[in-house]
This record gives C-alpha cells, structure tokens and sequence, in this order.
C-alpha cells in the first residue's frame, strides 16, 4: 500500500486547523489544504521526514491524480509525492494566516 506521511509539525498543524475550523478528520482537513494550495499556486517544496498519516486508500486516488494532472501538466514526479507536498504548503501557509488572525474562519481564507 501506498502512504502519504506528514512532518511532525504539520501533524501538529493539521490537528489544530482541523479543531479550529471543524472538519470530521484530519484527512479532511487534508483535502481542504491541498486545495487551498492549487487555489493559491502556492509553491511547493520537496518534504523529507515525514510518517505515515495515511493509506492512498484514505483518499480518492483518482480525484487527485486528476486534479494534478490538470494544475501541472509539466509534473514528473510521483502524484502522490506531489500531493504530499501540497497538503504540506497548504496547511503551513493556512497556519501563518491564522497566526496573524486567530479568530480567522474558513470563508476568511477561501474567499
């Protein structure tokens, strides 16, 4: 099985961002990230020391690879690797902004 790790800052992060705004999981919260950070084209830099967070299983593999596949059509390295290292930038970025505001809320930053 393919996995899909965080950092152990970003884990710390994720579980916070998720409390804060409400989602169900971590996973969701992941997806939200991963998102925020196609959205926003933030850049991404290559994760190294991460865990295991995640089975591929945990998300719709095809749904991902599809958006990648779409946002940088120039990409050859590895869907998941990339992914990983999205939900990274999105959920590093989502974090400075809420420190700069912590009663921030989701429409805040999706709009």
């Amino acid at each position: 099985m393919v996995t899909i790790g965080l950092t152990t800052d970003a884990d710390h992060i994720i579980n916070e961002l998720k409390d804060h705004f409400g989602f169900g999981s971590s996973s969701d919260m992941a997806l939200f990230a991963f998102s925020y950070a196609v959205r926003n084209n933030l850049p991404r830099v290559p994760i190294s020391g991460t865990q295991t967070k995640w089975g591929t299983s945990t998300f719709n593999v095809t749904d991902f690879e599809m958006i990648i596949n779409i946002c940088y059509p120039d990409n050859e390295e590895d869907l998941v690797t990339v992914f990983r290292d999205l939900i990274h930038a999105g959920i590093f970025k989502i974090n400075e902004i809420m420190r700069d505001n912590p009663d921030l809320k989701i429409s805040d930053i999706i709009s």
